[in-house]
C-alpha cells in the first residue's frame, strides 16, 4: 500500500466548501515535515515557507502555501484514533507480520563494538 492509499483511509473532517488545499496535499506536507524533524504547527509552517517553490509546484497550489492557522486547524481536527488505525493498517500491508523477525536497537547498541 502506498502513502496515498494510507491517506485515503483517513477521513477528511473539513467541509467541502471553499477548500484551497486538498486533504492529500496537506497530509503530504505534514508527513514530509515530520520526516525532516519539524513536529509543531509553527515549525511545519516554517518548513512550508522554506520549501514554498517545491510545494507550490508539486501540488499546483494557486494561493501559495498554507498559513500557520490552516496547518494548526488541520492538525487539531485530525482524528487520532482514525489515524492510528489507518497507519497500522498501512504498516501491516507494507511489512506484513514481522513477529520474531526484527531486532530492536538504539544508537548506543548499534554503535557499540560488540
Amino acid at each position: 500500500m502506498e502513502f496515498s492509499q494510507f491517506i485515503s483511509n483517513v477521513s477528511d473532517f473539513r467541509r467541502g466548501q471553499g477548500l484551497r488545499y486538498s486533504f492529500e496535499s496537506l497530509m503530504w506536507v505534514i508527513f514530509l515535515s515530520i520526516c525532516c524533524g519539524y513536529t509543531s504547527s509553527r515549525c511545519i509552517s516554517a518548513f512550508c515557507k522554506s520549501e514554498e517553490e517545491f510545494f507550490t509546484k508539486t501540488f499546483s497550489w494557486k494561493h501559495g502555501i498554507p498559513s500557520y492557522g490552516i496547518i494548526h486547524y488541520f492538525l487539531k481536527g485530525l482524528n487520532s484514533e482514525n489515524m492510528c488505525v489507518a497507519f497500522n493498517r498501512w504498516m501491516q500491508s507494507s511489512f506484513g507480520e514481522m513477529n520474531g523477525k526484527l531486532v530492536s536497537g538504539d544508537g548506543q547498541g548499534l554503535g557499540s563494538t560488540l
